[in-house]
């Protein structure tokens, strides 16, 4: 049978479901740039340090925010 996908009705989920949910979403930690400079020591061993993965991209945020734009009509449907 194919059905088509409607999206997710609050009425389903209990309020401490929702709430765990929205709870979780709260949490993220993003490490900004100064905070991955302090993990790093001089002499110290890279193969140990998390890196996000804005540091790993090759693209300036520039570059990213000019893609963004470029296809903005795409993302605004």
């Amino acid at each position: 049978m194919i059905s088509s996908y409607l999206g997710c009705d609050d009425d389903k989920f209990s309020d401490a479901e929702v709430e765990a949910s929205e709870a979780v979403e709260e949490t993220v930690y993003v490490p900004s740039k100064q905070d991955v400079v302090l993990m790093v020591r001089p002499g110290m061993d890279l193969s140990k340090v998390v890196l996000p993965t804005f540091i790993l991209e090759p693209r300036s945020f520039l570059e990213k925010l000019a893609d963004y734009y470029y296809h903005v009509d795409l993302l605004a449907d």
